[in-house]
């Protein structure tokens, strides 16, 4: 697939007649209100839709019921509670996240387990997939409340895909000593999922793998092919793991066989896999995994599966593991992600592009930026956005990348368009197939807030709009990322605003982060006057709009890549 030769004209004559960023029209937009699930403090949009249907995730959930009766309300760290029948709104979210206090009681299948993450569409109205697909838990007779959900992608029909934890459901165990003890336990581990709101499929990797494995689900397109990755072997260290969970008996420190603790598989593995996920820096994968493809059909039936291979091998004399992961997919079936190496505490990751002819990497092994760089999105116009790491002053910078993808499934080159500033750090979320990007983007120079936007970026124009300027006056918002853009220019971002909610009789109030949709719109006015909404002026060519032309003047790019067929 060649990158479309509408957009390369459309540069060429902008660099020809003298076409500059500041002609771009002043487009105004209205606010569309999502806001956050009732049940939410903040929510997080993460795509829309061409008919303008939200989905997302809401976290720092206010409405879980916290099982005091299993808590140890004597402990030093509760001392500040008066009444744990009573709890303040302070007391509530503090025993919340101390259930989810990384490396201490989430990592501990003995201690209730909640919702991080609460998945919604919104149409208007907010639909909980977390309510849906749910469980009773026998002890309490209600919902067990411990389901996450992270929705990634929604299609025109409404179907969302993303990843999701399982329900965990008390199971009676036993210590080594013949004591007894419950243990929240999991059907699964975290998995990527594909759902149209009233059921639900599974999308997992190889059938073999301990407890079924782990996989996410990073993004979809109209024919149903799904992507992102999955497990393909067990890794040794679980291997291990799992011998330990089933074994009768065990070593103690000193070397003798004794009886080894009653614990159901799921609660041992999740034990294991949690210490692993939870890692602090980074998470330590139990399965080999790589990037992958699902088919389904319309119903969400899975008709085939397969690895998309990685492009990187670990060299003889190394410890360390190679995976990948594809990130997004275009009509055209073609995929975009990375593929990471790591060995002890240093990781490096090669953007990829995965087709019918395999892996390939995008970067030659000699191009800055190359070890650490990632492909994030693609549109159905072969256009290519990601992110790479770059060498700025006595530092690093994350920049912004553009290329295309040719026939043979190869980059034709890359370009770093500047930003709000040269050097400027930004991140690309998403891209239509008007050839617009959005994403989040440093807008101040030599700050130390690290203050950044929500940006809209036309390729083809080579301009970059900061989002906070296109609101109304006194919007109450500020945009700090945009995460979403459809074919009509709707743009879904998030932004910080002052939040105010009473559940269950408690009142709630802070800075909350909440989603908005930017609707075009004739009659909406910015508040800003336009003169500074673009980022460059004058009839220079951009260093975008020059590597177009390069591409169009029978631009050659040579480089020595490895063909990993897909298997």
């Amino acid at each position: 697939m060649q990158f479309n030769k509408k957009s390369a004209a459309i540069a060429i004559a902008a660099i020809l007649s003298g076409v500059s960023a500041s002609a771009h029209a002043n487009q105004g937009y209205e606010i569309v209100e999502v806001g956050t699930l009732p049940t939410a403090f903040s929510s997080v949009g993460t795509d829309i839709n061409d008919s303008g249907v939200v989905t997302g995730y809401g976290y720092d959930i206010l409405n879980q019921p916290i099982r005091v009766d299993l808590l140890d309300t004597e402990a030093d760290i509760f001392a500040g509670i008066e009444d744990f029948n009573n709890l303040t709104a302070g007391e509530y979210r503090f025993l919340r996240n101390y259930l989810l206090t990384t490396g201490g009681a989430i990592n501990n299948p003995t201690f209730q387990k909640i919702r991080i993450a609460e998945g919604f569409t919104f149409d208007g109205n907010f639909m909980s997939l977390n309510d849906v697909f749910d469980e009773i838990e026998p002890n309490t007779g209600t919902l067990s409340y411990s389901n996450s959900f992270y929705p990634q992608n929604i299609d025109n029909s409404g179907n969302t895909i993303g990843t999701t934890q399982a329900p965990f459901i008390q199971q009676l165990g036993q210590t080594a000593q013949g004591d007894e003890v419950e243990y929240f336990t999991p059907a699964r581990l975290m998995s990527g999922y594909w759902s149209n709101g009233a059921s639900i499929t599974y999308l997992t990797g190889a059938d073999d793998l301990i407890f079924g494995g782990v996989s996410r689900a990073s993004a979809m397109n109209d024919s149903g092919q799904i992507v992102g990755f999955a497990g393909l072997t067990n890794r040794t260290s679980l291997q291990l793991a799992y011998e330990d969970c089933i074994a009768e008996e065990v070593e103690n420190n000193n070397g003798d066989l004794v009886p080894n603790d009653q614990i159901p598989l799921g609660a041992c593995i999740y034990r294991v896999w949690a210490a692993a996920e939870y890692n602090g820096s980074y998470r330590v994968p139990l399965y080999n995994e790589q990037a992958y493809m699902w088919q389904v059909d319309a119903n969400g039936n899975v008709l085939s599966k397969q690895a998309l291979g990685v492009t990187f091998e670990v060299p003889e004399d190394s410890t360390g593991f190679v995976r990948s992961h594809a990130l997004d997919i275009n009509n055209n079936g073609v995929a975009v992600g990375y593929t990471d190496f790591r060995e002890g505490d240093n990781l490096s990751n090669f953007a990829d592009i995965y087709t019918a002819d395999g892996a390939q990497q995008i970067f030659p092994e000699d191009a800055d930026g190359y070890g650490q760089s990632q492909a994030l999105l693609i549109n159905d116009n072969g256009y290519i956005a990601g992110l790479s790491s770059l060498i700025v002053g006595t530092g690093y910078a994350s920049r912004m990348f553009i290329t295309t993808v040719d026939e043979a499934g190869q980059a034709d080159g890359v370009v770093y368009p500047d930003g709000f500033f040269a050097d400027s750090e930004w991140v690309p979320r998403d891209i239509n197939n008007q050839n617009q990007i959005v994403g989040r983007a440093e807008t101040e120079e030599q700050t130390s807030q690290g203050r950044t936007s929500g940006f809209l970026y036309d390729i083809e124009l080579d301009v970059v709009t900061d989002l906070n300027d296109v609101l109304p006056c006194d919007s109450g918002y500020r945009i700090i990322e945009a995460k979403a853009i459809n074919e009509q220019g709707e743009i879904l971002v998030i932004a910080m605003t002052n939040h105010e909610t009473t559940v269950d009789g408690r009142d709630f109030e802070g800075d909350s982060v909440q989603a908005l949709v930017l609707r075009p719109s004739d009659t909406a006015t910015p508040c800003d006057d336009g003169d500074d909404l673009q980022k460059r002026e004058g009839a220079s060519a951009s260093p975008i709009q020059l590597g177009f032309l390069a591409l169009v003047s029978v631009f050659a790019f040579i480089t020595r890549r490895k063909k990993l067929k897909i298997k």
